[in-house]
């Protein structure tokens, strides 16, 4: 009697043998498992790297944390942690570079992290990077459009852009998701500022101050706007008031000191700033003060050790090369008036009167055509300007002869 056929027979009447199909399909499913089982082994590997970088990271060891944590996501790629914290590592061991490159990997495996997107976002802002910021914290802001920092924080990159009508949107949707956010209001006062819109700034920080009255740092704040917009008197209230409170806070005495020079008390002036220098001798705004003080008293020499001492430490701002370009002007050593004063003008582009001495610069060197333009600068940022206007005719009329 024949045997009946199993269900491993083919129908070529091949018996008790497997389909070639059956055979690589068996072969995937032991592959799969393997791999499992493989995986399974290095997992382990992977969180004890991990949990040594977090050792080594705790420790102030950094670099060792890095190259543990680079070892578990090389293990699990899909290691989120560790790579987060290799990008930590990589930024405290002085490696920006491999930090970005850990927290977009992570951001890839987790679209959604911004925890991630927010440290690249600050990695670039701290290497002056901010075409690379925008972005991120355009895409942060799509996740969370109602976190009040990530809005100040694009706020700052696009008022340090220029794109001040964009600065200031995002500014005041933080105030409103977090009115006493102080850093956004002052943040947003700058940016009236720089828009020549003194009332809208001054008007910003006294909301300010309605919700914390007694905040030197607004106070003091809104002071310097009071001082810049000719008000001296309500300056020097709001730099007293700030003084009132415990803490002295120094830019307030700064302010105070500006308010007594301005207003013809350059003595009481230099009692502020000594005050400020005797406890902090390498305080640069009081550095500064001390020099403007001493120029309004006569005293060049002073003055000009005080400012260039300033330059020195304070590079790019625009007031030290300002009045040293005035010094040299008066002193008669007008190419290097000339150098000071392109670097004021480098810093502020705006500053009349910095283009009015270099003007007279050009001409007293003979440079006719520079001297034109300078002046021709100046008249254009400010029509009142009768001497640049006076010197400027000089100017044109000496071209006109033959």
């Amino acid at each position: 009697m024949g045997k009946s056929r199993s269900w491993l027979e083919g129908s070529t009447g091949v018996r008790s043998g497997l389909w070639p199909h059956d055979v690589r399909f068996v072969g995937v499913i032991l592959a799969f498992v393997a791999l499992g089982l493989a995986f399974g082994q290095q997992i382990p590997k992977a969180e004890r790297h991990y949990q040594r970088g977090l050792e080594l990271e705790k420790a102030g060891k950094y670099h060792e944390a890095a190259v543990e944590f680079t070892q578990a996501v090389e293990i699990n790629p899909e290691y989120s942690d560790a790579y987060y914290h290799l990008g930590l590592s990589a930024l405290q061991d002085g490696d920006p570079e491999n930090a970005i490159r850990a927290l977009m990997q992570l951001s890839q495996l987790e679209p959604n992290n911004n925890r991630a997107r927010m440290a690249v976002g600050q990695i670039y802002l701290a290497l002056g990077f901010l075409d690379d910021a925008l972005p991120v914290y355009y895409r942060a802001h799509q996740i969370e459009p109602n976190q009040p920092d990530i809005c100040q924080n694009l706020g700052w990159i696009l008022f340090k852009q220029k794109a001040y009508a964009q600065a200031v949107e995002m500014l005041k949707k933080a105030l409103t998701l977090q009115p006493p956010m102080k850093e956004a209001r002052n943040l947003l006062a700058s940016v009236y500022e720089a828009q020549n819109d003194l009332p809208k700034a001054i008007e910003t920080l006294q909301e300010g101050l309605q919700i914390a009255p007694h905040d030197p740092q607004l106070m003091t704040a809104l002071g310097w706007l009071y001082a810049r917009a000719g008000s001296l008197s309500k300056a020097e209230k709001q730099f007293t008031a700030a003084l009132a409170l415990p803490g002295n806070y120094v830019p307030a005495r700064i302010g105070l000191a500006r308010v007594y020079r301005l207003s013809g008390h350059p003595s009481e002036a230099l009692a502020q700033v000594f005050a400020v220098l005797q406890a902090a001798p390498k305080e640069t705004s009081a550095l500064l003060e001390r020099g403007l003080a001493e120029y309004a008293l006569g005293d060049k020499a002073a003055a000009r050790r005080d400012l260039e001492n300033y330059t020195k430490l304070v590079p790019d701002n625009p007031e030290g090369h300002f009045f040293l370009g005035v010094l040299d002007s008066e002193a008669g050593q007008y190419s290097s008036a000339i150098l000071h004063l392109n670097k004021t003008i480098a810093s502020d582009a705006s500053r009349a009167e910095a283009y009015y001495y270099l003007g007279q610069a050009h001409y007293r060197l003979g440079e006719r055509k520079e001297a034109e333009e300078a002046l021709r600068r100046c008249l254009s940022l400010d029509s009142s300007h009768q001497v640049a206007r006076q010197v400027l005719e000089q100017v044109l009329k000496e071209n006109r002869e033959p």
